[in-house]
């Protein structure tokens, strides 16, 4: 494998990572906000 194959490959393996990252953030915050959601109905029904 040529070195500028490489240099491609790592491009894309850190773009990978930094997709993951923005959806794990995003997941939480989802979660986070869904628990609110949560709350507030529950505290509205009572």
């Amino acid at each position: 494998m040529s070195a500028v194959e490489m240099m491609i490959r790592r491009n894309k393996i850190e773009a990978l990572r930094q997709v993951k990252h923005t959806l794990e953030l995003a997941w939480a915050d989802l979660a986070e906000e869904a628990s609110r959601w949560k709350q507030k109905n529950q505290n509205r029904n009572q």
